[in-house]
């Protein structure tokens, strides 16, 4: 907050809306109430002095860009009277396109990488994956009939307490 006042960084933002190119747009808005946002997502790339400049980086969002974050939280599932089975995953969250044309499994490593205020915010460091070509998460998520055979599976068996 002290390279920039947040009245100042309010009419930057609202500079950079009109030359966004189309589908794009600031990803937390400009209006007074979340201009705070932006000091915890932007980030500083160069600070000059004599003339002032001041280089940063705002996120922005788009249709084809905009995921949800989901956290995946297996259940066991049951195969017979008494025995189950929990899908094991390598990938404990899916970003899902808003469109849900694709997806990116994160890890808990990735996530640790993200940003959160009344959003999340992470680096796209992965490819995206069309929600054609299914992973094992991504099969749970979407529940794929075929997700049997992507996924391992533990068995856990129950214990009669019978006399």
């Amino acid at each position: 907050m002290e390279l920039i006042s947040p009245s100042s960084l309010q009419s930057i933002l609202r500079n950079i809306t009109h030359h966004l190119p189309e589908g794009y747009e600031l990803i937390a808005g400009t209006r007074t109430e979340d201009i705070h946002q932006y000091y915890k997502l932007s980030k500083v790339s160069i600070v000059a002095n004599f003339h002032c400049i001041k280089l940063i980086h705002i996120p922005l969002k788009s249709v084809d860009h905009s995921f949800t974050l989901y956290k995946i939280i297996i259940l066991p599932e049951r195969i017979s009277p008494d025995k189950f089975a929990l899908y094991a995953i390598d990938y404990p969250y899916l970003a899902v396109q808003v469109s849900k044309h694709g997806y990116i499994p994160f890890t808990e490593k990735d996530y640790s990488k993200c940003v959160t205020s009344s959003f999340t915010l992470c680096p796209l460091d992965s490819t995206i994956i069309n929600t054609q070509r299914l992973t094992c998460a991504a099969s749970l998520f979407f529940q794929s009939p075929n997700r049997q055979q992507l996924c391992m599976r533990n068995f856990l068996l129950t214990i009669n307490n019978q006399r």
